[in-house]
């Protein structure tokens, strides 16, 4: 299956999966007319969720980054992404800003309960599904706002 494949496949299990918690869902990942393989809009570069994706490392290729769709949610704002590793593997991760850190907490357990990981830092909520949870923790661990004390095992 190629990328967009994939990816529509993941859109697809993450709405299924969410829609009756927050309803937090990629808006549109794949296609594009611009050749960036990304029919989202241009996400603001300097949004809070923006700044806070995990950075690719060598061989790591990222899709543009892609608003969430956060009607009917308490959420600020929030950013996808997919990551493709070196060896192929690709994964999903979200990005969302709540009102508070409890709120942040609580999604983090209610919302991505079925993703290999998630993690609640302050006011944002880092959430990854891909091959593994030890895959997930290693791309989570490459965010700028994220330290190993943050992510533990």
């Amino acid at each position: 299956m190629n990328r967009r494949g994939v990816l529509a496949a993941g859109v697809l299990a993450v709405a299924g999966a969410m829609a009756a918690s927050a309803r937090v869902v990629a808006e549109s990942l794949a296609g594009g007319e611009d050749g960036s393989g990304s029919s989202a809009p241009v996400v603001d570069e300097d949004l809070r969720t923006v700044r806070a994706l995990p950075e690719p490392g060598d061989g790591w290729e990222r899709s543009r980054p892609a608003a969430l769709a956060i009607d009917g949610t308490d959420a600020v704002e929030g950013t996808g992404a997919e990551y493709v590793s070196p060896d192929g593997e690709s994964s999903l991760v979200h990005v969302v800003a709540w009102p508070d850190a409890g709120v942040a907490a609580e999604r983090a357990v209610d919302d991505y309960a079925e993703w290999d990981r998630a993690i609640a830092h302050g006011e944002l909520t880092f959430a990854c599904d891909g091959p593994s949870r030890t895959a997930a923790t290693a791309l989570l661990a490459t965010s700028p706002v994220l330290d190993e004390e943050t992510i533990g095992a």
